[in-house]
């Protein structure tokens, strides 16, 4: 896994604040930041900044591994910003929509750009719709073609 870098691009083009929520399910333990930086809480109170993941088990996503109860489990950094910063709207709500996955989208395709302003939640179907429309159109225009593509 490689660490990357936390790509704040559109939180300081709106010169947005930073503001730290709890990540939902580890309250009191971790937080993450409306820029999509996460944070560990020590049990003095103090905070520690932790390493953000590329991780190609993940689909290519920014994630981080949260530890509760013994327990790690490794979660995609855009899902923690989304569930603690936008509310999921009412026609998605409950585990499914009409029996469907719902997804964190990147507006802007990048997957290292979990800024909340770059975030929506969307149904898998139109997610995975909106990842093929971009890359043909990447590939119509630039050229550009992933290892993936050539698949």
């Amino acid at each position: 896994m490689a660490k990357v870098k936390v790509n704040k691009g559109m939180a300081e083009f709106w010169n947005a604040p930073e503001e730290w929520r709890d990540v939902v399910g580890y309250e009191g333990k971790y937080e993450v930041s409306n820029f999509g930086e996460v944070r560990r809480i020590l049990k003095d109170g103090e905070t520690r900044l932790m390493s953000l993941n590329g991780n190609e088990f993940y689909n290519d996503h920014v994630s981080v591994c949260l530890t509760k109860n013994g327990v790690n489990k490794t979660i995609g950094a855009h899902r923690l910003v989304a569930e603690a910063f936008i509310p999921i709207p009412k026609k998605y709500k409950g585990k499914a929509y009409k029996g469907k996955q719902i997804d964190v989208d990147h507006f802007d395709e990048d997957k290292t750009n979990n800024c909340v302003l770059n975030l929506q939640w969307i149904p898998h179907s139109l997610n995975v719709k909106r990842s093929i429309e971009f890359k043909k159109a990447r590939e119509k225009y630039t050229g550009y073609r992933t290892k993936e593509d050539l698949r």
